[in-house]
C-alpha cells in the first residue's frame, strides 16, 4: 500500500475506535460514571496526601493523581482493543488486513489516550482548588505535554500487559494488577526516596519519572529534563517489549492454531 493509503486506513480505523468508544461509553456514562470516578480519584488521593504529609503532601499527591487518571485510561480500559478481538474470534482476521497489527490496534487506542489526557488536565482546576495553591493552575500550560508524555509511555506499558493478557483468560486482573503497581511503586502519592528499594523498582514503570517532572514545573517553573527523558526511555522499553510481544503471539498463533495459552 502506499503511504498516503495507509494514513487514510488508519485514520479511519482512528474514527472506528471512537465511535466504538462512544457505543460503550455514550456521553451518558461518560457524564455519569467515567467523569465522577476520576474527579473522586484525585479528591481522595488529594486529601490522603494532604493527611500524610501537609499542604506540600496535598500537592504532590493531587499532580500524582492527575497523572494516574492517565492509568485508568491507558492501561485498565484500553488493553480492551486487543482483548475483545480475542473473545470475538476476530484477531485473525486482523492479521490478515494490508495494515500491521500493531497499527491498528494504536489507533484504536488513540482514542484512550484521548480519555485519558483530558482526564489529567481537568483534575488540574480541581487539585488547585483542594490545596489552594494557585501555581498548580498557573503551571497548567507547562504540564499540558508532560500529561501527553506520560499517555505515550503508560499506553506502551498498557499494550505490553493487553499483549501478555492475550492468551490468558486473567486480562481483568492483569489489567488492574499493573495499574496497583504504578500506584504502589510508581510515586504517585508522595516522591519517591532515592535509593530505596521502591525507588528502583517504580523506576522501572511509566508514570514515576513524569510524576516528578510534574512536580519539579509547580515547584520551580521549569521542566526537569532528566525525568522527562527518563520518562520517555521507559516508555521505549515497554513499547519495544509490547511490539515483541505482538510478534511472538502471532508467531505463536500461527503455529498452534490458538490465540489461548493453555
Amino acid at each position: 500500500m502506499r503511504s498516503s493509503d495507509v494514513m487514510f486506513a488508519l485514520g479511519r480505523t482512528v474514527r472506528v475506535g471512537v465511535r466504538e468508544y462512544l457505543v460503550e461509553q455514550p456521553p451518558r456514562v461518560l457524564a455519569g460514571a467515567v467523569a465522577p470516578r476520576a474527579v473522586l480519584q484525585v479528591v481522595f488521593l488529594t486529601v490522603l496526601g494532604q493527611a500524610v504529609a501537609g499542604p506540600g503532601g496535598a500537592v504532590a499527591a493531587g499532580l500524582g493523581a492527575c497523572a494516574f487518571a492517565i492509568v485508568t485510561a491507558t492501561v485498565v480500559k484500553a488493553p480492551d482493543v486487543l482483548i475483545n478481538e480475542r473473545h470475538q474470534g476476530t484477531l485473525h482476521r486482523l492479521r490478515l488486513t494490508e495494515l500491521p497489527l500493531p497499527g491498528l490496534v494504536v489507533a484504536r487506542w488513540v482514542v484512550y489516550g484521548i480519555e485519558g489526557f483530558a482526564s489529567a488536565v481537568l483534575a488540574v482546576p480541581l487539585v488547585a482548588l483542594i490545596t489552594g495553591d494557585g501555581r498548580v493552575l498557573r503551571a497548567l500550560p507547562a504540564l499540558l505535554p508532560l500529561f501527553a508524555v506520560v499517555v505515550v509511555t503508560t499506553s506502551g506499558y498498557g499494550l505490553a500487559v493487553a499483549v501478555l493478557a492475550l492468551g490468558r483468560r486473567a486480562d481483568v486482573f492483569l489489567a488492574n494488577m499493573a495499574s496497583y503497581l504504578v500506584l504502589a511503586l510508581g510515586g504517585v502519592l508522595v516522591p519517591l526516596a532515592p535509593g530505596t528499594l521502591r525507588a528502583h523498582l517504580g523506576a522501572l514503570l511509566p508514570l514515576s519519572h513524569g510524576a516528578a517532572a510534574l512536580r519539579h514545573v509547580v515547584e520551580s517553573g521549569r521542566p526537569a529534563w532528566p525525568d522527562v527523558l527518563a520518562e520517555l526511555l521507559v516508555g521505549l522499553a515497554w513499547w519495544t517489549l509490547a511490539l515483541a510481544g505482538m510478534r511472538i503471539q502471532a508467531a505463536r498463533s500461527r503455529r498452534l492454531g490458538s490465540d489461548f495459552r493453555f
